[in-house]
């Protein structure tokens, strides 16, 4: 993954704000800006993607626990994420 400068659109934030998206600044800070972007190869796609599915097939274990904190649960998934 490469980080690479950009020029930020003009008007994005009033964009982002017609998205719903109005809290690209939090406690003063900005959250999200347009001065940078990232750029993935093909390969790291396909790990994000990988690694994407298995969260996924993993939520529905942490929420049958009643409250996500059954400590058995959350350890079996953590290692299932990391294999």
């Amino acid at each position: 993954m490469r980080r690479e400068a950009a020029t930020p659109r003009p008007g994005w934030q009033q964009k982002l704000e017609q998205l719903g998206f109005d809290y690209y600044v939090l406690e003063g800070k900005a959250y999200w800006t347009e001065q940078a972007c990232y750029a993935f190869t093909s390969d790291e796609i396909d790990e994000l993607e990988a690694a994407t599915e298995k969260l996924q097939a993993v939520i529905p274990l942490l929420t049958s626990t009643g409250n996500g904190r059954d400590l058995a649960a959350v350890c079996s998934i953590c290692k299932t994420i990391s294999s």
